[in-house]
């Protein structure tokens, strides 16, 4: 067969993951699947051994062109996943630094390294400490993001009214410009979480959230 034996193994092995994962849950009956060509995500894993190597069916990896520079190598086995828009990301492992007590968050004030949290919409997450200092996070994005929904109805709404065999590429082209700005809304949404979370975590000790009912928002 043209495909490499290791792609191949480590096929089976996400079949073999699927099945310990329905074990788990202890489900009676379930069927297993192949991957749908339709799916937003598909992926390989590269083999350690393999990178680096200036010959065989891997030997292309090292060259590739990157927004940030490759390692020369790779410590684990790492995942290549491709998206719906043909973007490719090299999902590589790192160790994980786990920090001692005495290199912690360290507080001016005593019960400063508490800090309770308030969500809310149009600013994504007030923040409080004893201190008195509060923090805002995300306040107007939403208003970015809904101005990115309504482009993205807008184009969906002009999808949706093109028939025919003859603007089938019409068609593919809106959808991929839907893609894309979904694609946006999704990292403008990650990146505040995320900046939010190494920020608590980084200063706080004890983080304080609230039930958060949606469903009573107005």
């Amino acid at each position: 067969m043209e495909t490499p034996y290791d792609i191949r193994d480590e096929a089976m092995n996400d079949l073999l993951k699927g099945y310990s994962t329905n074990f788990a849950t202890n489900r009676k009956k379930f069927k297993m699947k192949f991957r749908s060509k339709k799916d937003p995500h598909q992926s390989i894993v590269i083999h350690s051994k393999h990178w680096g190597k200036s010959r065989g069916e891997y030997s292309f990896l090292p060259k590739m062109k990157s927004a940030e520079p490759l390692p020369n190598k790779l410590e684990y086995d790492s995942r290549l996943v491709v998206n719906q828009l043909g973007e490719f990301y090299l999902c590589i492992p790192r160790p994980l630094e786990i920090r001692a007590e005495n290199q912690g968050p360290m507080f001016q004030k005593e019960g400063s390294g508490v800090i309770s949290l308030d969500p809310g919409v149009r600013t994504f997450m007030m923040g409080y400490d004893p201190s008195g200092m509060a923090v805002e996070w995300g306040k107007n994005d939403i208003g970015r993001i809904y101005r990115l929904y309504h482009a993205y109805d807008k184009l969906q709404s002009k999808r949706d009214q093109i028939y025919g065999k003859r603007n089938k590429r019409k068609r593919y082209r809106l959808h991929h410009v839907m893609l894309r700005i979904h694609k946006k809304i999704r990292c403008l949404v990650n990146d505040c979480n995320y900046k939010l979370v190494k920020w608590l975590c980084e200063n706080y000790c004890i983080i304080l959230l609230p039930e958060f009912r949606t469903q009573e928002m107005i």
